[in-house]
């Protein structure tokens, strides 16, 4: 019989600190001589295992969905650069057209590939791509004339989105990313994490 006074008699004193061999075999024995705890037949970490796949994995997912809905919320009426992964989970509305509209995406998008953020149609053209590319030249020497003088082109029209060189410029850096997703991945840009057809 073990008295208990002020001090508890820990596991150690019983075993020594790293048990007995005797009392391990019996252990083991007693458990079909396997090493029970982490291994397979460990109940603990069965239910554990259970614990995060049914309960804990599911909640991060919902947690996730919330973050982003969160985010689209907090930008929602914002033009800003889509350039990562989580960005395309919640892309902002005034980002739906200046995607859409982009050559590669429209192609998916009229070939049934892709979700298109809901859409039944797209308008036709590209001013997102025309206004971004205003006044670029591919080759200056080519642009040039005899003079040595270039002439930069600018189109605009009326029905034009009004829209910010800093905006212009995060539907570029956004197009670029997208250029690399549809190089890389199979995500459709307009219903991440789903996949183009």
């Amino acid at each position: 019989m073990i008295q208990l006074g002020t001090n508890s008699v820990t596991l150690g004193n019983l075993v020594g600190s790293s048990g007995t061999p005797d009392l391990l075999r019996q252990i083991n024995g007693d458990l079909g001589n396997s090493n029970f705890f982490n291994s397979i037949d460990d109940m603990l970490s069965k239910g554990r295992q259970m614990f995060v796949t049914n309960i804990v994995e599911p909640i991060r997912k919902v947690g996730n969905v919330i973050k982003n809905a969160l985010g689209s919320f907090e930008h929602n009426d914002r033009i800003i650069p889509i350039v990562t992964e989580d960005q395309l989970a919640s892309i902002p509305i005034p980002m739906h057209m200046p995607v859409l509209q982009y050559a590669p995406v429209r192609k998916l998008f009229d070939e049934g590939r892709i979700f298109g953020f809901g859409y039944a149609a797209v308008p036709e053209g590209d001013p997102y791509g025309r206004l971004i590319n205003n006044g670029t030249i591919p080759d200056v020497a080519e642009a040039m004339d005899k003079n040595g003088a270039i002439w930069y082109d600018y189109h605009f029209k009326s029905t034009d989105p009004d829209l910010s060189f800093t905006e212009l410029d995060s539907i570029e850096d956004t197009r670029k990313y997208i250029d690399q997703v549809l190089e890389n991945e199979t995500w459709d840009p307009t219903d991440y994490p789903n996949s183009k057809g």
